[in-house]
């Protein structure tokens, strides 16, 4: 993960210097200032969406907290750090740094939960053919319900317990838009806006919004597609190709590069 970083940081930097040349060139200029808070993901005022990666960086200390509780005293001490942290996060100073993530700390803790005895016997309960319906669940409800319904279906498929889904996410295409998952989801806002600022033009989206949005997607989707391959071919994988030189053993870094060939 430590060697994952420096392709993702010069993914970033790069998408949103495309996209402040993009705001340039539609006379809308974005300042310097603009330009280094969302770079260090303290404001986003470029590329909105980017305030996940936020909740990412803030994550790694509280991380560590439940990776110290976990090592005293395995589940039951990370689950301990996990109930010691959320009363912490109640705290209005703490609330202060962690605005975002207060709120999506469950979901790291029940993560870190799956790789765990807990988590393998929670999967080896339920039923192969119950994906469909979790899935359902994920899609349909919010709050503690969802949170619990997508780390069942993380689960499942951790320990192969997703029969056909597994396998559909196991093919070449899923391969594929998984290793350009990262870049897709910097450049979509982008291509997104670009495209709907072009077909808000047409008095038929207008009439037929929902039809438009459906036929906007395809582009929409195909474009990000070309975006992301060539962000993740020549800035992701550079980047972790550096990050693993720097961090590991020497001869190691052409065998572990391997996975990211596109």
């Amino acid at each position: 993960m430590a060697s994952g970083k420096p392709g993702a940081v010069h993914a970033l930097i790069i998408c949103l210097a495309v996209m402040a040349f993009y705001s340039v060139a539609i006379g809308q200029p974005v300042s310097l200032y603009d330009f280094a808070v969302n770079s260090a993901l303290y404001a986003f005022p470029i590329n909105g969406v980017t305030w996940t990666l936020n909740v990412e960086v803030v994550a790694v200390g509280f991380i560590l907290a439940g990776y110290v509780g976990w090592r005293v005293g395995s589940e039951w001490g990370l689950i301990a750090a996990a109930v010691g942290i959320g009363i912490a996060l109640r705290f209005p100073w703490l609330q202060s740094v962690a605005v975002t993530f207060k709120s999506l700390w469950v979901f790291f803790v029940l993560g870190m939960l799956i790789p765990t005895r807990i988590g393998g016997w929670i999967a080896r309960m339920v039923p192969m053919m119950a994906w469909p319906f979790i899935l359902l669940v994920v899609i349909i409800f919010k709050s503690t319900l969802q949170q619990g319904a997508i780390a069942l279906l993380v689960a499942m498929l951790y320990y192969n317990k997703a029969g056909a889904l597994g396998h559909v996410l196991e093919n070449p295409v899923a391969q594929f838009l998984g290793r350009i998952s990262y870049s897709f989801y910097l450049y979509n806002v982008l291509v997104f806006t670009v495209v709907c600022g072009y077909l808000k033009q047409w008095p038929l989206v207008a009439s037929h919004p929902v039809e438009a949005g459906l036929l906007a997607s395809v582009p929409v989707i195909a474009i990000t597609i070309l975006f992301a391959y060539f962000s993740t071919r020549f800035v992701e994988v550079p980047g972790i190709e550096f990050g693993r030189a720097i961090s590991s053993r020497p001869g190691t870094v052409r065998q572990t590069s391997s996975v990211f060939d596109l």
